[in-house]
């Protein structure tokens, strides 16, 4: 599943996005059930200091995101207003919604293995190499996007885990999240049609196809 084409422009962009948007997911503070919400597939363990400053780090990301590819427009021809990713034609079809149902569901199920791969990074290296063989651990049943989403629920975790012990690195961990995803996952994402693609929308969530 690993990526060695060119990327399409803008496939940063929105990769970037995909995981900021993920990792805000348990910051909300508290859980809604109002269509088109989000919603949180670790409820909100965090004293609500920590869960106000991961808000505003994660705002602060999202702002450098937005002023990067305005300023990358006239070199990269990226208009982040033309994206689906950025901007889904309705909130049901929404990266945000459909990854809190996907990543959900995937959380559940590897549990058992997500917890193992999470206290192994954080006792020893959180480098890309280690990071890699743990979603290796994780992820060594699942097929089709499963294989995208499983980063993206360990790096969760590892926020979690990481803002209890007063250690605040969002920017770091986006950073392995996007590496991990454009060396690994890039090319079956790109085949899918990109990030937004049918098996995203929340009515096959619990299909086969995922």
């Amino acid at each position: 599943m690993a990526s060695s084409a060119a990327l399409p422009v803008g496939f940063h962009y929105e990769t970037k996005y995909v995981v900021l948007s993920y990792l805000g997911f348990p910051i909300q503070e508290t859980p809604t059930s109002a269509p088109g919400a989000q919603h949180s597939a670790v409820p909100p363990t965090l004293p609500q200091g920590a869960l106000d400053r991961l808000k505003a780090e994660r705002e602060d990301e999202m702002q450098r995101l937005e002023d990067e590819i305005s300023a990358a427009f006239p070199s990269t021809g990226f208009d982040m207003h033309t994206s689906p990713v950025f901007y889904p034609a309705s909130s049901e079809t929404s990266i945000e919604e459909c990854l809190s149902h996907l990543c959900e569901k995937l959380a559940t199920e590897i549990r058992e293995s997500l917890d193992k791969a999470s206290e192994g990074l954080l006792s020893g290296s959180l480098v890309a190499e280690e990071f890699r063989k743990a979603v290796a651990l994780i992820s060594v049943h699942a097929t089709g996007w499963n294989k995208v989403l499983a980063p993206l629920v360990l790096l969760q975790q590892l926020l979690l885990e990481l803002t209890r012990r007063g250690e605040y690195q969002l920017k770091a961990l986006v950073q392995l999240g996007v590496s991990y995803i454009e060396d690994m996952c890039a090319d079956f994402i790109i085949q899918q049609g990109g990030w937004v693609s049918p098996d995203w929308v929340p009515t096959s969530v619990y299909g086969s196809d995922v």
